[in-house]
């Protein structure tokens, strides 16, 4: 999924774009808070992936996993990625 598609596609699912400080790079990061924690999603338009990182609950959880997907992975594996990342953010245990 390209750059553009993918941060209209997290916009549609109310990701919001998180500040990562001064330093950092191009990247855009967008989170998703829900009970089990935060679901973050790191973009950035000049690099060949993306990554898909579940953060447990609090300032500065945990991370839980952390997936890294090809920017030219087909819309319908990103878009399940993000279902299944959803689907622990909402109920861990209930997860696949």
């Amino acid at each position: 999924m390209n750059h553009d598609a993918l941060i209209s596609e997290l916009a549609s699912r109310s990701y919001l774009r998180v500040s990562h400080g001064p330093a950092a790079g191009p990247e855009t990061w967008l989170d998703l808070d829900g009970p089990a924690g935060t679901v973050r999603v790191i973009t950035d338009p000049g690099r060949d992936c993306t990554e898909i990182c579940g953060l447990g609950p609090g300032p500065g959880g945990p991370l839980i996993f952390d997936i890294w997907l090809s920017a030219g992975a087909p819309a319908a594996v990103t878009a399940g990625t993000l279902d299944a990342a959803e689907a622990w953010l909402a109920s861990p245990a209930a997860a696949p």
